[in-house]
């Protein structure tokens, strides 16, 4: 039962909402009233409600004043209001204090009892939520670290379901709640035979509890992560991870490179963090020799779009989405063929720089609602972070990847199903007047002549020809009314100059838009 407490002056009011409100078949008892507000401050602070229902305007403390009191002790209270027509400037005040919800005197019960389920269902989503939470905190406290070692990947691999950070945060403060900024760390085995996971859960590290308080991590066969405490420095750090290193190469023959990224101050950058200290950490054939690598003193991420980066990554997304197994593989080997030609005088920087753009590969098809799922299953980040012993074959192997996506994404185009070009093609149908090649290009995520490439090969005609045609197609249906003049057909159908019309119309049909309507028959609307 939630507990309610009424606040109001006016008895019969009271008396009222008490009497004609099924409370207990609501899931609620009222368990307390006050004809003022300072009587009400005492009763709910003293009771502590789940629900005030509050008039506004009452003696002594009105009920904005009462709502603010009340708010900054027991946080947790739904206020719902009672207001009067001239009550606008009060109640623009209890806005911004969060109400639940405003009902006009004299009370509507049946409106009264529809507020009331609306907070009741609003409390019990709350109530789950916080019983979730509370269990998890639980299994954590009870020496039972992987639930939270779940929630971190989670929230790094882009694996976690809504409002999953927020809980992670929750749970971290709960078991630490000196748990303030951090820096992601992630450790990757370099050579082959060890398992750096095996070794960090097996054994125990004195450096790794020098600097965090949570978990390690495990992130793939031989990836790991750590959230360091920024209490001690960064020398500190340094100082541990390079002992830690060293441990690991004597204890399991793991020689890890450590990446470091920038410090963060909130678990809601956790997944931004991981994708911006990922970009430091490269498989064999592109790996640095330095052991550790600190984000800020790395060159900037976005320096991999220097030479029409940018467009080669669109120009990859798109081959993905909509191309074939071939154009991929062929475009993943003149990525690399031009990326070499223009550092042909540092081949090193060119493998460093190809390998980053197929990292914002992986992300940015990571992030796209229909991929994200097909990502999850194909466990690309293993491919992606394969050593290997030579760029052929983590090239090989990553393209199979890319490849795989390709495929998986045509199988979910069901029969009956329209193909992406299908639905470009009724899209345009239904915004002729408006659309330009721009435009829809844009809202499919493919550069203008991407996609008009992979339209005229769909459709057979190109996405000019296609467009007028629909265009000319509609005109003809609108010169059938007399009453529209010329230049209104045009502007219609997306011509605002009438002249240009009447010559695109000719053009397509042989005829002026007034021969046709002469050949049809139709009146001649005066221009």
């Amino acid at each position: 039962m939630y507990k309610v407490f009424l606040a109001e002056d006016e008895w019969m009011v009271r008396e009222g909402i008490k009497q004609t409100i099924p409370w207990e078949e609501l899931g609620c008892r009222v368990i307390g009233e006050a004809s003022d507000g300072l009587s009400a401050l005492e009763g709910v602070m003293t009771e502590e409600p789940d629900i005030l229902l509050t008039d506004i305007r009452m003696p002594a403390l009105d009920g904005i004043q009462l709502a603010e009191r009340v708010s900054a002790e027991k946080p947790g209270i739904r206020f719902l209001f009672l207001t009067g027509f001239d009550d606008f400037s009060y109640a623009q005040k209890a806005v911004r204090l969060g109400a639940s919800d405003f009902l006009l005197k004299p009370v509507d019960p049946d409106e009264l009892i529809r507020v009331i389920r609306t907070v009741t269902r609003a409390l019990d989503e709350e109530r789950r939520h916080t019983e979730a939470v509370e269990r998890l905190e639980g299994l954590v406290r009870s020496d039972r670290p992987l639930v939270l070692e779940k929630l971190l990947a989670d929230v790094m691999l882009g694996r976690a379901v809504e409002g999953e950070e927020d809980r992670l945060a929750r749970v971290v403060t709960a078991c630490n709640p000196t748990f303030g900024s951090y820096r992601l760390a992630l450790l990757h085995n370099g050579t082959e035979g060890g398992d750096i996971n095996a070794a960090l859960i097996a054994g125990t590290y004195p450096e790794i509890e020098a600097v965090t308080s949570l978990p390690v991590v495990r992130l793939y066969d031989n990836t790991a992560a750590l959230l360091l405490d920024l209490k001690g420095g960064r020398d500190k750090l340094a100082l541990a991870l390079e002992c830690l290193r060293e441990r690991l190469l004597a204890a399991a023959g793991c020689d890890c490179y450590i990446r470091i990224g920038k410090p963060e101050q909130t678990l809601a950058r956790l997944g931004a963090a991981f994708g911006d200290t990922l970009q430091l950490l490269y498989p064999a054939p592109f790996q640095s020799k330095d052991p550790v690598v600190w984000l800020e003193d790395a060159a900037p991420a976005d320096a991999v779009f220097s030479e029409g980066g940018e467009d080669e990554l669109k120009e990859m997304i798109e081959r993905v989405k909509w191309g074939t197994e071939d154009s991929i593989t062929g475009e993943l080997q003149r990525w690399h063929d031009r990326i070499n030609l223009r550092y042909k005088g540092s081949p090193f920087e060119a493998g460093r720089r190809f390998y980053r753009l197929n990292v914002l590969l992986y992300l940015s098809l990571a992030g796209e609602g229909e991929l994200q799922q097909i990502v999850r299953e194909t466990e690309a980040e293993r491919a992606l972070w394969q050593s290997g012993d030579s760029l052929q074959s983590w090239m090989k192997r990553w393209g199979e990847v890319l490849a795989e996506w390709n495929r998986r994404l045509g199988e979910r185009s069901q029969p009956g199903r329209p193909s992406g070009i299908e639905e470009a093609a009724r899209y345009i149908d239904e915004h002729y007047a408006v659309i330009t090649l721009q435009s829809i290009a844009e809202r499919y995520h493919m550069s203008e002549s991407y996609f008009s490439r992979l339209f005229k090969r769909e459709a057979g005609i190109s996405f000019v020809e296609y467009l007028t045609n629909v265009r000319m197609q509609r005109a003809k249906e609108l010169l059938a009314n007399p009453k529209l003049k010329m230049y209104e057909v045009g502007n219609q159908v997306g011509y605002q100059d009438a002249r240009y019309f009447s010559q695109i119309f000719r053009k397509c049909t042989g005829e002026t838009p007034s021969d046709f309507r002469k050949r049809m028959g139709i009146p001649t609307a005066l221009l």
